[in-house]
């Protein structure tokens, strides 16, 4: 029952964070000026397919769902070269060991001229545990991609600084002890104080987070970042197969 609880806390609360995905996302279907074939690596339960109804849309993962269209290790893709115009790869980097080889499997799937846009965290705490490895730098997110041969075209903090902030605020609100694990007065302070921010570190994040996913506020911390990249039309081999 306390699963289901925490389940269904985890659906209906805020997140601006899943607001800039989406619209990002959106932005890439809209990115494609024809019916385009469109690979989702990495994508879970396909949450974000009907934004790409007007295309061919292929939904990939390790795991089989009934969303899935096949299902595939990112390293190696049961697809030929040059298969798809379009592949979108969301909050998936920090889950696999050696990223530099997905992406040049990713790389290797996409058209020449063709768009990868990718999402990656910065500041998140652990999730999916034990197969989460990495956190990423803009800077670490630019190498990683040139070195498997892309063109990189932007790399922006998905969401501004205040849901950053927000997040923070709502984990310190599900976390903060309230009972003491030995009885001092010490103790019996931080839990009665605990008790008072609770609350509202609950409401300014609900505050901070809706007022995110209507205006960005860039500078400082981001959760994560959003990239967009292609594929040169003229191709160069990977520096790493160099």
């Amino acid at each position: 029952m306390k699963y289901r609880l925490i389940q269904l806390y985890r659906r209906l609360r805020p997140n601006a964070s899943r607001v800039h995905l989406y619209r990002f996302l959106a932005q890439a279907a809209a990115s494609c000026s024809r019916p385009a074939v469109v690979l989702d690596a990495g994508s879970g339960e396909a949450q974000y397919a009907e934004l790409f109804n007007a295309h061919c849309y292929h939904a990939v993962d390790l795991a089989w769902n009934r969303a899935l269209s096949y299902v595939a290790n990112l390293q190696a893709l049961a697809a030929r070269d040059a298969s798809y115009d379009l592949v979108i790869c969301t909050q998936v980097l920090e889950h696999v060991a050696d990223p530099s080889v997905v992406l040049r499997e990713l790389y290797r799937v996409l058209k020449p001229g063709g768009g990868l846009w990718l999402t990656a965290p910065f500041f998140f705490a652990e999730h999916m545990q034990p197969h989460d490895y990495y956190r990423y730098t803009r800077y670490g997110l630019a190498h990683l991609l040139r070195q498997a041969g892309f063109q990189v075209g932007a790399i922006q903090p998905l969401e501004g600084y205040l849901a950053t902030l927000a997040y923070q605020l709502e984990t310190a609100a599900r976390h903060l002890p309230i009972l003491p694990r030995q009885p001092s007065i010490f103790a019996l302070l931080i839990a009665g104080l605990s008790l008072l921010l609770k609350p509202l570190f609950l409401m300014l994040y609900l505050i901070f987070d809706c007022i995110d996913a209507i205006y960005k506020f860039d500078g400082a911390y981001s959760k994560n970042y959003a990239v967009i990249a292609h594929k040169p039309i003229t191709q160069d081999e990977p520096s790493a197969k160099a």
